[in-house]
């Protein structure tokens, strides 16, 4: 969903420079698992940076997807998470 949100605002929009920060424990829902949406990803080409919410989120999944479109992926179930998002905000925008 909020792929297909970017790419409509991108017809708006063409200069900007999408991407998609995602919040989620990384495990698949009754709808889509990774293997359903890869594909689309790549295609958008649009970086989805993920962010692992709960101790038991699945990093590897997240990381899989963050790295599609060479975003990056990091754990809020650490300490430091508040630092490491607004890093990760600075860094890309």
């Amino acid at each position: 969903v909020g792929l297909h949100l970017l790419e409509e605002a991108m017809a708006d929009h063409p200069n900007a420079k999408p991407m998609l920060f995602v919040l989620t424990d990384g495990e698949p829902n009754e709808w889509l698992e990774l293997k359903d949406v890869d594909d689309i990803i790549d295609g958008l080409n649009i970086p989805v940076y993920t962010i692992g919410y709960g101790t038991g989120a699945n990093m590897d999944t997240l990381g899989a997807i963050s790295s599609i479109n060479e975003a990056a992926s990091i754990s809020a179930s650490t300490d430091d998470v508040i630092y490491k998002i607004k890093n990760l905000f600075n860094a890309e925008l």
